[in-house]
């Protein structure tokens, strides 16, 4: 492959447990200049950053991790190289939603090939003969990021890595979401990480200084010795001795898989989505729906609206959590799914229950609780 500068689209979610893959809708507004973007603090902003200038644009669920995309690709890096820094970036700045210790899903779309790509690095299950915690899973985070470089990037991935360790090192302030969830997790955070998210036995504060020593050292270890410290090193050394059925073979036999994205048509257009294990045709039928259901006529009426909004949603859901699996333990039958009379189908599903409360406490594969990120990246090539 290539490693020059490529065009590149890049939509990535990063997972600390297993989650669904979420939609996103990318919007931009004009950059605004160095001085008052570096001025924006953390915790006024917990809400998705966007920002874009002569045709390239990057889209995160925090400004720093924006400025620092941006940053990339004004010197001369692509979107692969963009979203590995970001990536990084986020495990320090979001460590309730992403962190090296979990795994994602990142499509590329790259000029010289027709199609997207996906690499897949979420967590994967150990040794049938190991059983180790509930939730515990084989961490991808380190290896995608590998991966992604290697194939597409323009810049080393040491280079890449430096703002995330800064980061880590010098503090970030902490967001009231931040904060939010970490009141919400006392129990189950670890004696050992306390002192730094529970100083004096209470949630850090919002705007407070969170410096993450340990998470600084593991990623300049990760940074000068390469991935194999995580895998087979100091690092999966220490993962190992503290993670009961956690064995040394399920680290160092972590591979990174290239998968065919999901492929449907919209408004004429090609939409292209994560495939199985994550969610990405509950996007591609929600907006199947939305055509059909022509939910464009109802736009005057923003309580109808939003309503069948909520609808297609919940329909395009629940019918995710029944059909899509791992397929390296079940078969998804994505053809099928696919299909245009399926859509036809889950239309007629959803008018059938227009009555239902679109978003019931009780549906099938739990609450939602916001911990996941995902992000989006243009490069000046498109």
């Amino acid at each position: 492959m290539n490693r020059s500068r490529t065009e590149t689209i890049i939509v990535i979610v990063l997972l600390l447990v297993a989650v669904v893959l979420l939609s996103l809708n990318f919007t931009s507004d004009e950059r605004d200049h160095e001085e008052d973007r570096t001025e924006v603090p953390e915790m006024e902003t917990d809400t998705p950053s966007n920002s874009r200038v002569d045709g390239v644009g990057v889209a995160t669920d925090h400004p720093v991790a924006t400025e620092i995309g941006m940053e990339v690709l004004d010197q001369g890096g692509n979107a692969a190289d963009a979203a590995v820094a970001i990536s990084y970036a986020i495990s320090v700045l979001e460590p309730q939603a992403s962190g090296i210790g979990g795994g994602g899903l990142m499509l590329v779309h790259a000029p010289e090939e027709q199609d997207p790509v996906a690499f897949d690095y979420r967590e994967t299950a150990p040794n049938q003969n190991n059983k180790p915690d509930p939730g515990i899973g084989v961490p991808g985070f380190v290896r995608g990021m590998e991966k992604v470089n290697a194939n597409y990037g323009s810049q080393p991935i040491e280079d890449l890595m430096e703002p995330a360790i800064e980061l880590a090192m010098d503090g970030v302030d902490v967001s009231y979401t931040l904060h939010t969830h970490l009141q919400n997790a006392y129990s189950h955070i670890e004696p050992q990480t306390a002192d730094v998210f529970f100083p004096g036995g209470r949630a850090i504060e919002p705007g407070d200084p969170l410096v993450q020593e340990e998470l600084g050292r593991t990623l300049k270890t990760i940074q000068e010795e390469g991935p194999g410290a995580f895998y087979h090193g100091p690092i999966g050394d220490r993962i190992i001795t503290r993670i009961d059925g956690l064995g040394r073979e399920d680290l160092a036999g972590y591979d990174v898989q290239v998968r065919h994205p999901v492929r449907a048509t919209f408004a004429g257009m090609d939409v292209y989505a994560a495939p199985p294990p994550a969610g990405g045709t509950m996007l591609v039928h929600a907006l199947q729906m939305a055509e059909r259901l022509s939910l464009d006529a109802w736009a005057d009426n923003p309580s109808e609206f939003i309503k069948r909004v909520g609808g297609i949603a919940r329909t395009a859901y629940e019918d995710r959590v029944q059909t899509i699996g791992d397929p390296a333990f079940v078969d998804v039958p994505l053809t099928n799914i696919l299909d245009s009379d399926y859509a036809d189908n889950l239309s007629k599903e959803f008018l059938e229950d227009t009555g239902k409360d679109p978003l019931p406490e009780d549906m099938e594969g739990g609450e939602t609780d916001g911990n996941t990120t995902h992000f989006v990246i243009v490069d000046e090539d498109g």
